[in-house]
């Protein structure tokens, strides 16, 4: 009886365009407060600005590039597996974390992000996140429900 969901096949550009949003508004926020430090008579030259400026724009995105690429690779690796023993959750990079059902102390609902589920402990090896991404989402929901109630 075990049960396997992994993530659907966008689910990683649903997360991504937020992620993005918000380090191309630090990006810009940077470059305000450089520009303002500029015109509060800072002595740097306006010719050094323009050299200097797309090369740490073009380091930062690349870094930004290099890192949401693994964090693509570890979110779309995420698999549930539900059985009539536990609940278990394997993902790249990370330890798998399994949850016998007789251990678990409560299953809630964030609507926006997806599923908590919480072992004996408040410890992070007793937690399994479950991402609203996961195919099938409502299938999922159902079946732990039956397994214990959901807040």
């Amino acid at each position: 009886m075990n049960q396997e969901f992994k993530i659907k096949e966008n689910g990683f550009s649903e997360i991504s365009k937020p992620i993005i949003l918000k380090i191309a508004l630090i990006l810009a926020t940077i470059l305000i407060v450089v520009l303002g430090i500029k015109s509060k008579g800072f002595t740097t030259k306006i010719d050094t600005l323009i050299v200097v400026a797309p090369i740490v724009i073009g380091i930062f995105s690349l870094i930004v590039f290099l890192a949401m690429k693994r964090v693509k690779k570890q979110f779309e690796s995420f698999v549930l597996i539900i059985n009539k023993n536990e609940i278990s959750r394997e993902q790249l990079y990370i330890k798998k974390t399994s949850i016998p059902i007789d251990k678990i102390k409560s299953i809630s609902i964030n609507e926006r992000k997806g599923l908590t589920i919480q072992g004996e402990s408040s410890l992070p090896q007793e937690m399994i996140l479950i991402p609203k991404e996961i195919e099938d989402f409502e299938k999922v929901k159902e079946l732990l429900s039956e397994i214990y109630p959901m807040k």
